[in-house]
């Protein structure tokens, strides 16, 4: 099993199509249909399953994907064992947009002043995600909203207070900064038309007349705009520090004992 094979086989496993793979990986498609069928010769084995539409994985090739996969961890896993010999050790850090820098930026700048030996590698991304490369070794630390993940390690967790933002004037009756527990009906909501996760576009349309949007009040005071308080019992929010189960190493040790002294984190492992 070379670079290439791993490359060209899961790309068609993944997209589930040569025609899409070849478009990927920049060959045409005849070519990457012989080089398949020249690797399956040479394996002894068929990989897919050319009858159905989409193509599949045949059981010879669902295992040959997983062990392809677990291959590019390691290999991964390698590069950066050998990385650190160099240039120390890399904690890499998964976070839905806004987290990082809203809650836990004063811990960030003091874990990079207290250890020069440690480079932070910032992911941001969605948290179904996030979990996926936590579970799957490219990530060693994720901050993310949401329910708990069994088979994670929740190190912390707070709860987040979330606001209703709208056009000014928008609402007629209710005074800014009032505590609601329902979002009125016939409210446009930005959610219905955007699909984004960024704050900052969320806040950017409602000021722009667009609709409301739920956000969270560490960023409520940027937006210019009637802001009010959801009741967090009507709409609660959880925003967790989570690991891989296990002993960890001692830097993911030390950076989450450092998320862990953010004031709102209650430190308690779930």
């Amino acid at each position: 099993m070379d670079d290439q094979q791993m490359e060209y086989v899961l790309a068609v496993a993944e997209l589930r199509s040569f025609s899409k793979a070849a478009q990927r990986l920049y060959v045409t498609q005849p070519s990457l249909s012989q080089y398949i069928i020249k690797t399956e010769r040479k394996l002894g084995y068929t990989l897919f399953d050319r009858s159905v539409n989409p193509i599949e994985l045949t059981k010879e090739g669902e295992i040959f994907v997983d062990y392809a996969k677990q291959f590019r961890r390691l290999e991964q896993n390698m590069s950066e064992e050998i990385k650190k010999l160099h240039i120390g050790e890399v904690i890499r850090i998964g976070t839905q947009r806004g987290i990082l820098k809203n809650y836990f930026s004063d811990e960030l700048a003091r874990l990079i002043a207290d250890r020069p030996d440690i480079t932070f590698q910032i992911t941001e991304d969605s948290a179904q995600a996030l979990a996926d490369k936590l579970l799957s070794g490219s990530l060693d630390i994720i901050l993310s909203r949401g329910e708990k993940i069994p088979e994670l390690k929740t190190v912390g967790s707070f709860s987040e207070r979330l606001c209703l933002a709208v056009p000014r004037g928008t609402i007629a009756g209710i005074d800014e900064g009032t505590v609601i527990d329902k979002i009125p009906s016939g409210l446009a909501m930005v959610c219905d038309r955007v699909s984004s996760d960024d704050i900052q576009l969320q806040l950017a349309l409602v000021e722009a007349g667009a609709g409301a949007a739920v956000i969270p009040e560490a960023v409520s005071h940027r937006a210019d705009a009637d802001i009010y308080y959801l009741d967090p019992k009507a709409y609660p929010s959880e925003i967790s520090i989570m690991i891989c189960k296990g002993e960890p190493s001692e830097s993911v040790s030390y950076v989450c004992r450092a998320f862990l002294t953010c004031d709102q984190v209650d430190g308690k492992s779930r």
